[in-house]
């Protein structure tokens, strides 16, 4: 709650609001909604640094967050185009590796990432790779 009003007055400097931050995903306290209400406002007012960018991450490390929270998060740092690609790509790998998120997810992503031209070879090789082990695996089943 105190994150929420810090976050409407715009009161509190970016460093307060980073700390709190920290200490909630830590602790594991603050509800699944408040935690995407703040997200969702941190988000949309363009506050943060890359360093609260990397508390994401830590969250999705740890498997805080509902699979909407981390596809909501992910979908509006894609279209802002905040963060750097080395962090995009790592959160893409730890989805992979954990193997969170809908086919769906993974398509669109994959999809925003071709047509803005971000990511390596590389990823794009890997991210084929796994599309057609899901296709065959889909066709199998059928």
């Amino acid at each position: 709650m105190a994150e929420r009003e810090e976050t409407e007055t715009g009161e509190g400097t970016e460093e307060q609001l980073m700390m709190a931050e920290r200490e909630e995903t830590e602790t594991g306290e603050g509800t699944e909604e408040q935690l995407m209400m703040a997200e969702r406002e941190e988000t949309e007012t363009g506050e943060g640094t890359e360093e609260q960018l990397m508390a994401e991450r830590e969250e999705t490390e740890t498997g805080e967050g509902t699979e909407e929270q981390l596809m909501m998060a992910e979908r509006e740092e894609t279209e802002t185009g905040e963060g750097t690609e080395e962090q995009l790509m790592m959160a893409e790998r730890e989805e992979t590796e954990t193997g969170e998120g809908t086919e769906e997810q993974l398509m669109m992503a994959e999809r925003e990432e071709t047509e803005t031209g971000e990511g390596t070879e590389e990823q794009l090789m890997m991210a084929e790779r796994e599309e057609t082990e899901t296709k065959v695996k889909g066709q199998r089943n059928s």
